[in-house]
């Protein structure tokens, strides 16, 4: 459990402020690039907790 709290504290430290803008598969990426082995579908799934309890906001569009 700690690895996944260490993975969303550097989640969160890469997802940008607005206007600019980061995908799932960047994400994705960005933490592979950083050691992290993780799959798009857990960045999907964490970004939309990180949203369900209002710690991040993002858009669709």
């Amino acid at each position: 459990m700690q690895a996944n709290n260490q993975r969303q504290i550097v989640m969160l430290e890469l997802i940008p402020t607005a206007p600019r803008r980061v995908t799932a598969n960047m994400l994705t990426d960005m933490l592979h690039n950083r050691g992290y082995e993780v799959g798009l579908r857990t960045v999907q799934r964490e970004v939309k907790a990180m949203c369900d309890m209002g710690v991040i906001w993002f858009s669709y569009r």
